[in-house]
């Protein structure tokens, strides 16, 4: 059975409605990913405050911090225009259909790390945070990390090569003597008993 919005639901429905019809989705994500920062900054100076360690000079390197994943966010909105752009005009034959994702993406991975950071932030403020909300954040940072890894296609022949130690590396100096010296002495016994067998026979 359908349950009736409260009034509060109604208004937060609407006006992620309005955001959607005049922003779009990407709209969404940047909001969304606006907010978190802002509400992470404010509960990482609570923690701080709370654990007398504020100064500012720590303020000011976390606000450059935000400012430098807003650099990043805009440039991956230049790349996603450049490629688009490349793409349509056919200057350069990419191997798949390029569908302006690189923003999206890593706008969704600073939300999940903001939102994770939230939720540690609260837990140092003495707030009980279930396990599976950990494990969720966990999860969907793993997810995004993936779509990143998918975009940008798989590794060339050389970067696929993966080195194999060799097993005797891991073993002191000493040890390897101490093996080396056995194979050589069974080497010598094979050769006594040979040397056996060839008097026993004359």
């Amino acid at each position: 059975m359908n349950r009736e919005l409260t009034p509060v639901e109604g208004v937060l429905w609407a006006g992620l409605a309005t955001v959607s019809s005049v922003l779009g989705w990407r709209g969404i994500l940047a909001l969304i990913w606006l907010t978190a920062m802002i509400i992470d900054y404010f509960t990482g100076t609570l923690v701080a405050v709370k654990d007398g360690e504020w100064s500012s000079l720590k303020a000011r390197e976390g606000l450059w911090h935000k400012g430098g994943m807003l650099f990043v966010v805009l440039a991956a909105v230049l790349l996603d225009i450049l490629l688009m752009t490349v793409q349509q005009t056919g200057l350069i034959a990419f191997p798949f259909v390029y569908n302006s994702v690189c923003m999206p993406v890593v706008m969704a991975g600073y939300s999940i790390t903001e939102t994770g950071s939230i939720i540690e932030n609260a837990a140092l403020l003495g707030a009980p945070i279930p396990a599976w909300l950990r494990k969720v954040v966990k999860i969907a940072g793993q997810a995004a990390e993936q779509a990143g890894d998918a975009l940008s296609g798989p590794d060339s022949d050389a970067d696929s090569q993966r080195y194999v130690p060799d097993p005797q590396q891991y073993v002191s100096a000493p040890e390897r003597n101490e093996t080396d010296g056995a194979e050589t002495d069974g080497a010598s016994d094979g050769e006594r008993r040979d040397a056996d067998s060839a008097e026993d026979g004359t």
